[in-house]
């Protein structure tokens, strides 16, 4: 075979090399906006059509749409349609202020979903020299003592909770939440009977049995009581042995059983050395505490135990219905 001269071997060469690179066809690769893993793309240089058809149904799509798509005012698109743009910069700016509104009415549920500006000051207060608020809790404890007990956590306040015997011998760990997180717990009685329906002797097993229920869950007996309904007289005071505590401030949870509603009414009526009455056995107070929390700590209020808004632990028969105030600061009306 005639061989080729040098000048034409180098063009054979030239030519031969070239449609080996380029290959039967040519593949644009996808969008820079879209950067794809190399060894997803790669067999499209031998393979097109199968190879494309692979690639995109490998491709994790669901990774980039997650990623938020930030859109600059100031690039047009492609396609130049100004009205387009104007509409979707209008949706999107709904979908901003739909997405704040939905948060500003999800639900408090602890410390990572709270406003961290309001905090309850850590150890006992002075309520002479600073507004105090004591919320107190009845007739527990109950499964949604424990969301109060979360709510009060996030924001490091104390309670005082008024328990029924009854309800700590059926939900003893509960009791014993109540009383390691530093909230003063009191009797409620043992059946919630109102005590001016009792004989002494009624009396006195009421007061015991519920005692003993409280020392024996926390290893403490309580110190102080609230009577059912808040029904007492000075011969009850006298042999209820403890500083009775009532209250300045009535949520009405249990009459309304609306959380906006208990909100409102605390809110409005509340003022320094108030005691205010609650009632943790009503699903829609546990609801309405992370918000009241919130506003009373805004408002500048300290949130106590009873014993520390009345600056002690009170007298045995002695009735108190509100505690300490800042001089000059205004008591509630009623």
């Amino acid at each position: 075979m005639r061989r080729l001269p040098p000048f034409g071997r180098t063009v054979c060469a030239a030519v031969l090399t070239g449609a080996l690179l380029l290959g039967p066809a040519t593949v644009t690769s996808p969008s820079a906006a879209l950067p794809a893993a190399p060894q997803i793309w790669a067999p499209a240089v031998n393979e097109p059509a199968e190879a494309v058809r692979r690639a995109i149904a490998e491709y994790p799509w669901p990774q980039q749409e997650d990623r938020p798509q930030r859109r600059n005012a100031a690039s047009p698109r492609s396609d130049g349609d100004s009205a387009g743009r104007l509409a979707q910069n209008q949706a999107d700016q709904r979908t901003q202020e739909n997405a704040a509104e939905g948060r500003s009415r999800m639900p408090h549920d602890g410390r990572a979903g709270r406003d961290r500006m309001h905090l309850n000051p850590a150890g006992p207060v002075d309520c002479s020299a600073q507004p105090c608020v004591a919320l107190t809790f009845d007739d527990g404890p109950v499964q949604q003592t424990r969301q109060i007990l979360e709510a009060l956590d996030s924001v490091s306040a104390r309670a005082s909770f008024f328990m029924l015997g009854s309800m700590v011998a059926q939900n003893p760990d509960i009791t014993v939440e109540v009383a390691a997180a530093g909230h003063q717990i009191g009797s409620h009685g043992w059946s919630h009977t109102a005590f001016d329906e009792l004989t002494p002797a009624e009396l006195a097993e009421e007061l015991d049995r519920t005692a003993e229920a409280i020392q024996g869950a926390t290893g403490t007996a309580p110190t102080l009581v609230r009577p059912p309904f808040g029904t007492t007289n000075p011969q009850i005071n006298a042999a209820l042995g403890a500083p009775v505590i009532l209250w300045d401030t009535d949520s009405g949870d249990w009459r309304h059983q609306d959380a906006e509603q208990t909100l409102t009414t605390v809110a409005e009526r509340v003022a320094p050395g108030s005691i205010v009455l609650l009632h943790d056995l009503q699903p829609s107070t546990a609801e309405a505490v992370p918000q009241l929390l919130d506003r009373l700590l805004a408002d500048g209020y300290a949130l106590v135990t009873v014993a520390e808004i009345l600056g002690h632990s009170g007298q045995p028969g002695q009735v108190y219905q509100s505690g300490l105030a800042p001089r000059g600061e205004d008591r509630p009306q009623g």
